[in-house]
């Protein structure tokens, strides 16, 4: 039993190091110009141990599909702490932002972007993962207007979908000048998004502003 689960730990620990070699490399030299040499090279194992976990590069890139969704249950999980759905707005800006502006995710994502309009099976994991963020947070878009009625003429998934670009492009600056979301960049976040829930409601500017 013992040298059963020491076996299947190493096995992971493998599996954990090409993954990490594989958010190294395809960050740094693009999707395309890695290979299961590289990868193998950088993690430290022989090319054969590569393929003993993955099949191809496609395979590694599902992986890391599979922890982007993990990553962002954790989000999931902090948002359903939260009875009032502005605050679970609020925390969700804070907590999405900060996670698109690290370097390794932004450099990542703006790879799978350029290699998934080449290679769109690339992007397949990726665009569930957002289906599913959409959901999310269309849901609280919802119990907030329920709560509030404002009028606005979007739907809940179009507001959501509004909210996640101006999340993601400033992420994404911030990234490529070498920073992070700073104070003032998530309280201006907060009231520009409210803006677009709110059209209406003024007490979500003050309170978001007094944060």
């Amino acid at each position: 039993m013992m040298d059963r689960l020491t076996r299947e730990q190493s096995a992971q620990a493998r599996r954990e190091l090409l993954v990490g070699a594989a958010l190294h490399c395809f960050a740094e030299k693009g999707f395309h110009q890695t290979s299961m040499r590289d990868l193998a090279e950088r993690a430290g194992i022989s090319l054969g141990n590569v393929y003993n976990h993955f099949a191809s590069k496609t395979d590694l890139i599902r992986e890391i599909a599979r922890l982007e969704a993990d990553g962002l249950n954790a989000i999931y999980a902090e948002l359903n702490k939260l009875d009032d759905p502005a605050d679970a707005l609020d925390r969700f800006i804070v907590l999405y932002t900060q996670m698109c502006s690290e370097r390794g995710h932004a450099l990542l994502s703006a790879e799978i972007i350029s290699e998934g309009l080449r290679t769109p099976e690339i992007c397949e994991d990726f665009l569930r993962n957002r289906e599913v963020l959409i959901g999310r947070l269309s849901k609280i878009i919802g119990a907030m207007e329920r709560a509030s009625p404002s009028g606005h003429v979007l739907a809940e998934t179009e507001c959501a979908e509004f909210v996640l670009d101006l999340l993601e492009g400033l992420a994404m600056r911030l990234a490529f000048e070498g920073g992070r979301p700073s104070p003032n960049n998530l309280a201006a976040l907060k009231s520009a998004v409210h803006k677009i829930i709110e059209p209406e409601s003024r007490s979500s500017f003050s309170r978001t502003a007094r944060r």
